[in-house]
Order: structure tokens, then C-alpha cells, then sequence
């Protein structure tokens, strides 16, 4: 337990002039060793494992995703554009000449990267899209995309 973090992590490195290395879900950050307490709650014992008399009936499908929840796919280095520490005219443009490409590529959904930091550029970025003529819509990364500092986007292609 990181008593200030107030989380269940694990130690991922040998504490080092009073500080450890800690993971709390997927976030790794360095706390004082006094910070530190142990977690005394009970682990769940892992089931015993046995083969199945008979296969167990289907579960059913999950409903389909909604607009807002609508998957993408998997993201690749050629439908990604990252502005990251960029100014908010420079990352403009590039979006524009990344949306561009990704248009004369036929890409239906690309990713920009522009991070979290004050949202400053998060903003900006989804006020462009917003009158960019070739996005049909956006939306914010999943967490498994990278969050609120990741913007999906579909294209008229």
C-alpha cells in the first residue's frame, strides 16, 4: 500500500537512498520508503483446476457498441499522428497535413496523440475537427487507447 497514493501497488525496483520504484495499476512513480505499508488484506486463493463434465452454454453476445463507444481499430504507426510538447499552431498543422495523408491513403479512422498536460492542445485540436470538413466524428481514446490524451477519429473517405 502507498499510504500518500492511497493504492495497492507492487514494488518493481530495490528501494534506492530512501526511495522506491512502485506500480499502482499503470502507474509507475517513485515514493519514499517510509510511504510504504504492507497490505495485510487475505489473496484469493486460485481455484483448483478441473476439466469440465460438459462445455458450458454460450454466453450471450454483448450488446453492440454505441456511437459513443464505437471500436477502432487496432492503431498503427502510419494512422497515428503525435503532437505531443508541441505548440498549438504547429500541431494544428500538422494534423491538417496527417488528416490529408491519411485521406489520399484511404484511412477511415486515425489516431492523434496529443497528451494531457493542461488540455490546452487537446481543446484546440478537437475545436479544429469539429470544422474540418472530411471528419464525420471523434471521440476521446478508450482507455486502452491511451485516455482523454489520444482523440480517435473517423474520416469521409
Amino acid at each position: 500500500m502507498v499510504a500518500s497514493l492511497g493504492g495497492r501497488g507492487t514494488v518493481v525496483a530495490p528501494p534506492e537512498r530512501g526511495r522506491v520504484t512502485v506500480q499502482i495499476g499503470p502507474l509507475r512513480t517513485t515514493v519514499a520508503v517510509e510511504d510504504l505499508r504492507r497490505d495485510e488484506t487475505p489473496k484469493a486463493q486460485p481455484a483448483a483446476r478441473r476439466r469440465p463434465a460438459a462445455p458450458a452454454p454460450a454466453a450471450p453476445a454483448p450488446p453492440p457498441p454505441s456511437d459513443e463507444e464505437e471500436l477502432a481499430p487496432a492503431r498503427t504507426g502510419d494512422a497515428t499522428c503525435d503532437v505531443r510538447g508541441q505548440r498549438v499552431d504547429e500541431a494544428l498543422a500538422e494534423v491538417d497535413r496527417f488528416l490529408d495523408d491519411s485521406l489520399l491513403a484511404y484511412r477511415e479512422v486515425v489516431f492523434i496523440i496529443h497528451g494531457y498536460g493542461t488540455g490546452a492542445l487537446r481543446d484546440a485540436i478537437r475545436d479544429h475537427l469539429d470544422m474540418h470538413a472530411a471528419v464525420s466524428k471523434w471521440r476521446s481514446g478508450q482507455e486502452k487507447e491511451g485516455g482523454d490524451g489520444v482523440t480517435v477519429v473517423w474520416l469521409e473517405v
